[in-house]
């Protein structure tokens, strides 16, 4: 596994800030092509390197079943194939963190009761996330209402249509206020998904895109460092 070096790094916007001590909170990030990574999967790794996680980078289509041992936390970006990633990191006990869309469906994570044969492309272009004011403070950081995201209006992914979040589901963002379009909601271990399985690790859905990850504003990306904190924490 790759080493990061260690340090003592905090980020902060509006909202709390979040200090990251030194740590040995192993992250497993499963992309499409290791070797033609995009501009935000080269900025996350390198935000993730900066606050001291170490960082292994693998191919969706890598299904060593060892892949998971020591890792705190997976993360699944959007350039995967959605069949390649399958349910191998369903019943994984560590963190997991996507963006990736049909990710969320029945038959893979379980997200949702959705099994895509409507569709699956649920995302639509926009800015800004309504932030829920009564979510927990450790993934709102105590942010709240219509938040700028992004820097500039692009694709944000969100909850599958005409499908709610299962009740079990912590809600920290949405579209708009009050909408079913979830845009970063979470799963602590054990609750119930929406395939009725319960969670074997936290479950984390942060509604990014392809490549939007280097759009993200400060209070973007203090949501962003909050969700990785909460994943790797057990």
């Amino acid at each position: 596994m790759e080493e990061a070096p260690f340090a003592r790094n905090s980020s902060h916007s509006a909202g709390q800030v979040i200090s990251h001590e030194p740590k040995d909170k192993n992250i497993l990030l499963v992309v499409g092509d290791v070797k033609e990574l995009n501009r935000s999967e080269r900025m996350l790794m390198a935000r993730l390197k900066d606050q001291g996680y170490p960082v292994m980078l693998v191919n969706d289509q890598n299904d060593d079943p060892e892949l998971t041992d020591d890792i705190s936390l997976v993360i699944v970006s959007k350039t995967v194939n959605s069949l390649n990633v399958g349910i191998r990191f369903k019943d994984v006990s560590c963190g997991f963190l996507t963006w990736e869309d049909n990710l969320q469906m029945a038959q893979l994570m379980g997200y949702s009761e959705n099994d895509g044969a409507e569709g699956t492309a649920w995302h639509v272009k926009g800015q800004q996330w309504y932030v829920l004011p009564d979510g927990p403070v450790e993934l709102n950081t105590g942010l709240s209402g219509k938040l700028d995201i992004y820097t500039e209006p692009d694709e944000i992914t969100y909850s599958p249509n005409e499908s709610k979040v299962p009740e079990s589901a912590i809600v920290v963002g949405e579209l708009y206020p009050g909408d079913y379009h979830k845009t970063y909601y979470v799963f602590e271990e054990g609750a119930v998904l929406g395939d009725g399985s319960r969670a074997a690790g936290r479950r984390i859905y942060f509604g990014l895109y392809d490549d939007t990850f280097r759009l993200l504003t400060d209070t973007g990306l203090t949501l962003f460092d909050a969700a990785i904190l909460w994943g790797t924490e057990r």
